[in-house]
């Protein structure tokens, strides 16, 4: 009986130490793609930044330019009068073109916005993982704790067994001496 106690007791405090371990190593790849997450959020951030910087700059060049041009085709098409015409043309092509550049612009700036949106959503994921792993370490310090308040009751048990044993074995004997004094 004291021995599969004992066995019991050390495979439960195996399992308890197994699982520690497994959460620490999870805690701590966590922690290292945490890490890494967080350097390519604000790498993305940066980046994201520049872009959008960029996109701003080509925005207002191109509205510039946009201008300029069908401003000039159209002065250019009023002074030459019916020969003037393909100068309309040339300023209705830029103003396609401009508008073209815009519409592009704006997709480019959507794209950036889902791009940064994802990685918010993986780093909101990472979060949760780090809180799940810390819940798993808390129970499994809890188990732990349990175990080795189960192996201290176990052989608390075993010894106040062992005790009233010796008692009952003495009573015994002290119920046949009476008896063999009586005959």
């Amino acid at each position: 009986c004291v021995t599969s106690v004992t066995a019991l007791s050390g495979k439960a405090r195996a399992s308890s130490l197994v699982v520690t371990s497994a959460t620490g190593n999870i805690a701590d790849m966590t922690t290292t793609i945490s890490m890494a997450m967080q350097k390519s959020t604000d790498l993305t951030d940066h980046a994201v930044h520049r872009v959008r910087e960029t996109v701003g700059k080509v925005t207002t060049l191109a509205a510039n330019a946009e201008f300029i041009r069908t401003f000039t085709a159209t002065i250019e098409a009023a002074r030459a009068g019916e020969s003037g015409r393909g100068f309309a043309v040339v300023a209705g092509e830029v103003k396609s073109f401009a508008t073209q550049t815009s519409k592009a612009n704006e997709e480019i700036s959507k794209q950036i916005a889902l791009i940064l949106g994802d990685t918010n959503s993986v780093a909101t994921a990472i979060t949760g993982i780090e809180e799940l792993i810390e819940a798993l370490r808390t129970a499994s310090d809890d188990i732990s704790h349990a175990v080795e308040k189960q192996q201290q009751m176990s052989y608390e048990i075993l010894s106040q067994t062992s005790e009233a044993s010796g008692n009952a074995e003495m009573v015994s004997t002290d119920i046949s001496n009476v008896s063999n004094s009586i005959a």
